[in-house]
């Protein structure tokens, strides 16, 4: 919508007591307000204007008020008016030169102060300049809801295409915790779940650089090409680190012409009846093996997805039993948010081996803990925590 649309039908209000000043500066605005098809309005009494503005709160886009009048000085009538619409644009005219009540305008916020006499071209420039204003900033405010629309379409686009069914039994337990930015509400984290035959599962976590639609989308495209390309064909067969070499390679190939973008990713198997976890790690994406009161980090070496072409991954495998539990996270769950946060290291730790011991709901349970440790309402990325609790497994001992 341009300026003119913006402003047709809208008001100006002049205050000022002195009803000859009010005259002429209806007189020099009549043409300038009908070219622009907006109304001009005029008030001798600071009170009276208040109420107007109160009566009209939508059309009145500007005051020109002066400064000294007997029942309310300028820069207290703009302050009076700002607690009903801060969107107002404020000029203030006077014949005075008062320091003091300069500051206290632009404190107020006002875009001009013009002495009397004015020059009726200075005056007319101050006024298309504030209601240039007025419409830049009303334009903003619709591109930021507009803006807010289609991330809030873009999640819920998000969610539906990479909803999952996470598969249960009684020796394994999966909860997944997924946290988009509430600001965004998409994000780059992705993540799934498989069930391969003979009681093996498959857990994939990846988390790509950077926020909002850029970044939700690739998720989008992992989940498609991960399925349609690799997963369809070998997932009862499948090397985790044959499947994160093609991944890589996959990802470079889309990736070859953005530079700010790769993926930290992680890939497990769980083995009910071996009692086995194999694991492949492409740059940081932690996974933590929890067991009585131990906490032992799980990671192999390997670069983030898309760092370099043909770049290899090592695996790496350890025993697991009844009552174990193995987390793997984004690093919003962790990372700080305010620039004297410190590191969560051996009070992690902790954390992790009280809610390990102590709950069955164990995500929210640390998510909770997280969040009062850190001293914060909400984490400042995305944050996904999948975490595998393992009861009654089969088979071989270890």
């Amino acid at each position: 919508m341009n300026q003119k649309n913006l402003l047709a039908g809208k008001k100006i209000l002049i205050v000022d007591d002195e009803a000859p000043i009010l005259k002429a500066l209806s007189r020099e605005l009549h043409f300038f307000m009908k070219e622009k098809e907006m109304t001009l309005i005029t008030s001798q009494s600071p009170v009276e204007a208040i109420e107007l503005v109160k009566e009209d709160a939508n059309d009145i886009v500007m005051i020109i008020s002066d400064q000294k009048m007997p029942e309310m000085n300028g820069s207290d009538l703009l302050a009076e008016i700002k607690q009903i619409r801060s969107d107002l644009i404020f000029i203030i005219l006077t014949g005075y030169a008062d320091i003091e009540e300069v500051i206290k305008s632009i404190k107020v916020g006002i875009i001009s102060y013009i002495l009397k006499p004015w020059q009726k071209e200075h005056l007319l420039g101050e006024i298309t300049k504030g209601l240039e204003l007025f419409v830049l900033r009303k334009q903003n405010i619709e591109n930021q809801k507009r803006l807010t629309e289609e991330l809030k379409w873009a999640g819920e686009l998000q969610n539906k295409l990479l909803k999952i069914e996470i598969p249960q039994s009684e020796q394994v337990k999966f909860q997944v915790s997924y946290l988009p930015q509430p600001d965004l509400q998409c994000g780059g984290d992705y993540y799934d779940v498989f069930k391969m035959k003979n009681e093996k599962y498959l857990v994939i976590l990846g988390d790509v650089t950077g926020h909002g639609v850029k970044a939700a989308f690739l998720t989008v495209f992992l989940k498609s090409i991960i399925f349609q390309e690799y997963i369809k064909f070998h997932l009862h067969d499948l090397e985790l680190d044959n499947f994160l070499y093609w991944l890589n390679n996959r990802v470079c190939d889309l990736l070859r012409n953005v530079s700010d973008m790769m993926i930290p990713f992680s890939a497990l198997i769980v083995d009910v009846v071996h009692k086995q976890l194999d694991y492949c790690c492409a740059g940081d994406i932690p996974i933590y093996h929890l067991r009585n009161q131990e906490v032992n980090p799980l990671m192999t070496e390997g670069v983030p997805l898309g760092f370099q072409k043909k770049s290899y991954y090592q695996k790496s495998q350890i025993n697991i039993t009844n009552l174990d539990r193995i987390i793997i996270f984004t690093d919003g769950l962790f990372e700080k948010s305010k620039p004297d946060q410190g590191t969560l290291t051996k009070d992690f730790y902790k954390l992790l081996t009280i809610c390990h011991n102590l709950t069955s709901d164990f995500n929210q349970t640390l998510i909770k803990q997280v969040k009062e440790k850190l001293g914060i309402e909400k984490f400042s990325d995305d944050a996904t925590l999948i975490s595998i609790n393992l009861n009654n497994l089969i088979g071989q001992s270890l």
